[in-house]
């Protein structure tokens, strides 16, 4: 019996030395920003679209500051960042051909007095991990017919779009995206609890693939197909011809508000 209590307390110590460890890692510190706030601006050609690829930067939401990307093709051709110095210090920014590549430290979680990343290049692609307020403008004269928006994490998304050929939405997670304008063609790929709203959006075909228990509003004029695995919703505006495949408890319906 003593041997078998032993084994027991030996064991439970042993767990909760795992779980101290482990919450050091999980809750340890984030970096503080210096305060010192400097803007950092990288000057680009305007010529062919870029692509943007923001990865590993861990922003601490405990202060309730937002950490924004903006997108608007109307202001200098450059990508500028603001933030504390030494976070700024603990990026790095790679540019090769038409490709941006801002990276963070992926075992440091920062918490910055201000955090902005300002693109204003034509853009094809951009990709982001974390939890920003993305806010984009793409006018009609952009060189870039062709967006496509990749988001890892609890980001908001806001864009206005005017007479994109396609655009393209790959969300993970609890993002929550917001279209208005106009694009010939959207595709949409929708995995967690993410929501799209997209009824002030015009297209004439879209495609939506739900896995999960998201949810997405659309207004199509030509045809719409649905994908849903989970109990994912999609409802639609216009009169679309619809195809849809569902697997799970997920439903594809007309919008009746």
């Amino acid at each position: 019996m003593k041997k078998i209590l032993h084994s027991v307390i030996c064991a439970a110590l042993a767990a909760a030395a795992v779980l101290f460890l482990l919450s050091g890692c999980v809750f340890s510190r984030a970096v503080e920003g210096d305060k010192n706030v400097l803007p950092r601006t990288f000057s680009l050609d305007a010529g062919a679209p870029w692509i943007i690829e923001i990865a590993d930067i861990d922003l601490d939401w405990a202060r309730n500051i937002k950490h924004y990307i903006t997108l608007d093709e109307s202001l200098e051709d450059s990508v500028v960042i603001t933030t504390d110095e030494n976070i700024f210090n603990s990026l790095k920014v790679d540019i090769e051909g038409n490709t941006v590549k801002i990276k963070g430290d992926r075992e440091k979680r920062f918490a910055p007095s201000e955090f902005e990343i300002i693109i204003g290049v034509p853009t094809a692609s951009l990709s982001a991990d974390g939890g920003f307020v993305i806010n984009a403008s793409i006018p009609s004269s952009t060189p870039a017919k062709s967006l496509a928006l990749t988001i890892n994490g609890g980001a908001e998304i806001n864009l206005a779009c005017d007479m994109l050929e396609s655009l393209t939405l790959d969300v993970n997670g609890a993002a929550e995206a917001n279209l208005e304008g106009s694009s010939s063609a959207l595709k949409a790929n929708i995995d967690g609890a993410a929501s799209l709203h997209a009824f002030p959006l015009q297209t004439e075909t879209a495609e939506i693939t739900i896995n999960g228990a998201a949810s997405a509003e659309v207004s199509v004029s030509g045809s719409l197909k649905a994908a849903i695995n989970g109990a994912g919703d999609i409802k639609y505006k216009g009169e679309p011809q619809v195809e849809q495949t569902i697997n799970g408890a997920g439903s594809v319906v007309p919008y009746s508000g």
